[in-house]
């Protein structure tokens, strides 16, 4: 995909660069041999060089210039690098009326969002150069533009508006193979997740003749790929594994090394599932000491709950066991890496580091105000020294020190109104930073180590005990969950059917580790609920959990129950939640003898709180004690997209 993204912006990239002057020039290429390199602070040094000299040069030059380093940046995988250099750019190209420079800086800066996985910011910049091009009628932008559109949606799971905007480009396009290759294999990526294998195969075949005109060696490899996933969906393996290994093989030519692992991956299933069990191990190995180049976190949970299934079904348990605990470590990896970055999307989410901008900014015009105040006060000092001495030019003092106290009533009022709004943006960044701390916890105490750690010690018990069965079952429900809770914590919202989807997972999971011993039924009108919207992701997870955990979980007679229902409005949906449990009096007496909180609750309401300042009244949650259990109705908003 970044190679993809590269070819869009390199012509543009070429003709600034070529315009540079040599000085400049000389700076930056030395910065880039550096970053080739991986030489980051000797590459930063040579890129300062080239921007202070050329700060007496006009805006254009040096927006430019930050681009064009951000764009290396990019290149070299150093993405938060990147986007400071092109906001930087961003900036200066906004007063200018060279609308093309701006086009290609909101491109390429939504080519580092989409790599770090911030599509709501990825799909504003995309659009914005979309309307750009229109603009300036420059038609091959505008295809790459709904291309780039399309893969968004696509990354959302959005795949049917994904499809209409590759659909534009195809409409579009004629002559520009490259592109028409780059979308047809995108548009195969989206038909196969809908699962209409055929259409997505046609697209593919497609991908693969313009591919072979242009003779681009990753794209074939691409479109060989899906094609091979396209045929393990279709359980064709023997034609799965011939287009696999011709993706190997287009791959292995230029070098791409993560396009070869994920071909080996996939072709070590085809292996398995032909009974072609020693090629299969062969590749294990090679996969096995290739991982650590892999970006994808999906493909590695894929990988290793796939050869735990597979060891289980040759009644292997003891590498069964290690892939267990390889899983175990690779969600550990998982969860640091989500901890360490979640706090940081969030505050830029909610334009943090804007609101950090103009505080400074009033706070250096309150210091500035504040010395204008001391000079005045010396001033007021002087003159009435001056006064009791000098009678004959005491008048013209007095009329002066009247002039400098209004001047000083003036300036306080400004200062007052400056305190008030820099208590004002105080108050913000608070908000900002509690919001960001409470859906940080939310998502960690979602997917937290204890519940990482006991749902795969389930799996490793069963392993031990012979029950593959139900490890097998187990491990599938709890890698589909814990990839699930990935994609949704890095988006703003979602639709209301992956939410039901998210939720039906959970509890389906917590029912096979309790041994079925409750039964559960979550009820809507499927047609009202599919042409809806998006809402928050993962809200309502916290009040299942309570209702199983502290409501289900303690009953001891009679049958468990819990019931879902799901009612979209106009503008919020309403969740009611039931359960048959010992009732929130008794949970809270239980909780107190063995010292139990519901962090998932408190955390929510806190997140509820900071969102009900966007939200209105969209959001709220009642509490209803019944003879036998508890009800809880939550009201939730629709988010638009």
């Amino acid at each position: 995909m970044k190679i993809i993204f590269t070819l869009i912006t390199f012509l543009c990239l070429f003709h600034a660069f070529a315009n540079m002057q040599p000085k400049f020039k000389k700076e930056i290429d030395k910065g880039i041999a550096h970053l080739k390199n991986e030489q980051l602070d000797s590459a930063e040094y040579f890129f300062q060089n080239a921007v202070l000299l050329s700060e007496n040069e006009d805006s254009l030059e040096r927006s430019e210039i930050y681009y064009l380093i951000g764009f290396f940046y990019d290149c070299h995988f150093h993405h938060n690098k990147a986007l400071t250099y092109l906001e930087k750019a961003n900036l200066l190209a906004s007063n200018l009326k060279n609308g093309r420079i701006k086009m290609e800086i909101a491109n390429q800066i939504g080519v580092v969002n989409y790599s770090l996985r911030n599509f709501p910011e990825a799909l504003k910049q995309y659009k914005y150069c979309l309307e750009l091009a229109f603009e300036y009628d420059d038609f091959v932008q505008i295809a790459y533009s709904y291309n780039n559109i399309g893969l968004i949606f696509m990354e959302t799971k959005d795949y049917t508006k994904a499809i209409e905007y590759f659909n534009n480009v195809i409409e579009t396009t004629k002559d520009n193979y490259s592109l028409l290759s780059i979308v047809h294999n995108n548009m195969g990526i989206a038909l196969y997740h809908t699962k209409v294998y055929s259409e997505a195969l046609v697209h593919l075949d497609l991908s693969q003749s313009y591919s072979l005109k242009t003779e681009e060696q990753t794209m074939l490899g691409n479109s060989y790929m899906n094609k091979g996933l396209c045929y393990i969906s279709l359980d064709e393996f023997e034609k799965a594994q011939l287009n696999l290994e011709k993706a190997l093989e287009f791959y292995s030519k230029v070098h791409d090394y993560q396009g070869e692992l994920l071909s080996k991956v996939n072709l070590s299933k085809t292996n398995f599932e032909l009974n072609q069990t020693e090629k299969g191990k062969q590749l294990e190995t090679e996969i096995n000491e290739q991982l650590a180049i892999i970006e994808n976190q999906d493909i590695i949970t894929d990988f290793y709950t796939y050869m735990m299934e597979s060891y289980l079904d040759l009644g292997d348990s003891t590498i069964a066991l290690e892939y267990s605990l390889k899983l175990i470590d690779h969600g550990k990896t998982v969860l640091k890496s989500l901890e360490d970055n979640t706090l940081h999307k969030l505050k830029n989410d909610v334009s943090f580091t804007s609101v950090t901008g103009e505080l400074n900014k009033v706070q250096d015009e309150k210091q500035e105000i504040e010395l204008i105040n001391e000079q005045l006060k010396s001033s007021n000092q002087l003159i009435i020294t001056l006064s009791s001495v000098l009678i004959l030019v005491g008048l013209f003092f007095i009329i002066y020190m009247i002039l400098s106290v209004r001047k000083t009533r003036k300036i306080n009022k400004k200062l007052k109104e400056n305190q008030a709004e820099l208590t004002e943006k105080n108050r913000e960044i608070l908000n900002s930073v509690s919001y960001a701390n409470s859906m940080e916890k939310l998502l960690l105490q979602q997917m937290n180590p204890h519940f990482l750690f006991n749902a795969l010690t389930t799996v490793e018990a069963s392993i031990r005990l012979g029950d593959t069965k139900f490890a097998n079952e187990y491990i599938s429900m709890f890698s589909s969950l814990l990839r699930k809770t990935l994609d949704y914590s890095m988006l703003e919202s979602i639709s209301l059917l992956d939410e039901i989807d998210f939720l039906t997972s959970y509890i389906k999971l917590n029912a096979t580790k309790q041994g079925n011993s409750f039964s559960y039924n979550l009820s809507y009108d499927y047609e009202q609920v599919a042409d809806f919207v998006n809402t928050p992701p993962m809200l309502v997870q916290p009040f299942v959990e309570n209702a199983l955990i502290h409501g289900l979980y303690h009953k001891t007679d009679g049958n468990k129950r819990l019931e879902i229902h799901i009612e979209p409005h106009d503008e919020f949906i309403l969740w009611t939640i039931v359960d048959n449990g010992v009732g929130r009096k008794k949970s809270q007496e239980i909780n107190r003898t063995h010292k139990g909180i519901s962090h998932g609750i408190k955390i929510t309401r806190d997140r509820i709180n900071w969102m009900e300042k966007i939200y209105g009244n969209h959001f709220s949650i009642e509490y209803h004690d019944l003879d036998e259990g508890t009800k809880v109705i939550l009201k939730t908003p629709i988010i638009e997209v």
